[in-house]
């Protein structure tokens, strides 16, 4: 079964960015393309497994956020009942 194929122009316009992004993805290795005659095609799975590394790392950061504001909460409360007690 054939690899379904999309080209930059296509793929620019369903990640809502330029074709310069797309061929710096491509160029960064983040994105696989082969190159048939004189144009590019680029592998729908190669986008999804972009996609889902995108997404995994996006929820990294959130969880790093998350866990930080957490953090900054038990801070500011501990802070907070220092100054209470006056030894603040």
């Amino acid at each position: 079964m054939p690899r379904q194929v999309t080209t930059i122009n296509d793929l620019a316009a369903v990640m809502r960015v330029s074709r310069y992004t797309v061929r710096r993805l491509i160029d960064a290795g983040e994105i696989e393309a082969e190159r048939f005659g004189g144009q590019i095609r680029i592998h729908a799975d190669s986008v999804e497994q972009y996609r889902a590394r995108q997404k995994m790392a996006a929820r990294r950061l959130a969880a790093k956020v998350a866990k930080n504001k957490a953090q900054k909460t038990a801070f500011n409360k501990a802070l907070a009942e220092l100054k209470a007690e006056g030894l603040w």
